[in-house]
């Protein structure tokens, strides 16, 4: 599916001095590309402007990148910001506020070694701590 060049600038609630590319989506998408150090940003002025907080993961394909999805006025606008191959990528914690962004920055800590600037560090999502665990066995079974 091919979008005409005129429907690929940048929406009104994100500023061209982000840098963000809009990249070709299906109808009510939007996709923009963007440096690590501007998808904070990015995420903020989307935050500020009404947008919903969707999910926010690793991405491998087709390049490794951070990948956040928000619901704005109608559409899925995801920010995508390359990371390269070279060690954890380095952005600014949406947690801060946006308090449904923090297990999904907190999983991508635990799993993929991402610390966001400002991350709020969580208690164990996903790897619980052996000696908290109650060893004691109850019932007949």
């Amino acid at each position: 599916m091919s979008i005409a060049d005129d429907q690929l600038e940048l929406p009104d609630y994100l500023p061209a001095h982000l840098g963000a590319v809009r990249e070709p989506a299906p109808p009510d998408e939007v996709r923009l590309r963007l440096e690590p150090l501007a998808f904070g940003r990015a995420s903020q002025m989307l935050h500020r402007a009404g947008a919903r907080f969707v999910t926010l993961l690793r991405a491998g394909s087709p390049e490794p990148a951070i990948v956040g999805a928000f619901a704005m006025r109608g559409d899925l606008v995801v920010l995508r910001a390359p990371v390269g191959e070279a060690g954890p990528p380095s952005y600014t914690a949406l947690g801060p506020w946006w308090p449904a962004a923090r297990w999904a920055e907190q999983e991508l800590a635990v799993r993929h070694g991402v610390h966001p600037a400002g991350l709020v560090e969580l208690a164990a999502l996903v790897r619980p701590d052996a000696d908290a665990l109650d060893h004691a066995v109850h019932g007949l079974d």
